[in-house]
């Protein structure tokens, strides 16, 4: 495993996170990140919800039903905004 992720899970595995997110410009990996982060965390026992709005959906296609502990879910961000208006 990459050295300076390790530390990043056992640092959120070790505190009380409620809520993580990965935000940033398209392409710099927010998907793989929060990925990494959700089956890393959920592989160390904790329950996870990994949401995404992606419109490609990669990520509950690739990780729904993989891990007993990581629930992963998907939101239309334009739905979303419209249900607020």
């Amino acid at each position: 495993a990459d050295a300076p992720l390790a530390n990043l899970i056992d640092e959120l595995a070790g505190g009380n996170h409620g809520l993580i997110m990965c935000m940033g410009k398209g392409g710099v990996g927010k998907t793989t990140i929060a990925a990494a982060i959700a089956v890393a965390l959920a592989g160390r026992g904790h329950s996870v919800h990994l949401t995404t709005t992606d419109p490609a959906g990669n990520l509950t296609d690739m990780l729904y039903g993989t891990m007993e502990n990581l629930h992963v879910s998907s939101i239309d961000p334009v739905a979303a905004t419209q249900a607020y208006r």
